[in-house]
């Protein structure tokens, strides 16, 4: 005998976003032939089985960017001489840290898809 978890998915096609989970299960469904179950079960497992891995890689991602930020060498002359060629049109923008903060590396890593 199996063992068989039901339930049963109720789509509210009136909000957008179950409306778009509507429609592709449809297009999926006619397009591969397959059950929604099927179509259901690995969207689950990816989007909440693998998110602590992801946000470890995410984690280990944002250590190296801020020790490889930390140790980047400035050049003085180089930094001078950039500095010689600016001549300021408006006022300069307020000082921040070198090091990005984490909305910073969160853009960078979306960019890369992690």
């Amino acid at each position: 005998m199996s063992q068989t978890f039901r339930t049963t998915l109720r789509l509210d096609l009136g909000k957008p976003a179950s409306a778009q989970a509507a429609s592709l299960l449809r297009q999926l469904h006619a397009e591969r032939g397959l059950s929604y179950s099927a179509l259901i079960v690995p969207a689950v497992n990816a989007y909440y089985g693998e998110a602590p891995a992801d946000e470890g890689l995410r984690e280990t991602i944002r250590s190296i960017v801020r020790d490889e930020l930390a140790a980047a060498p400035v050049q003085l002359g180089d930094l001078l001489q950039a500095l010689n060629t600016f001549t300021p049109q408006t006022p300069p923008p307020p000082i921040h840290s070198d090091e990005p903060d984490e909305d910073d590396l969160d853009d960078a890593l979306d960019s890369f898809g992690c």
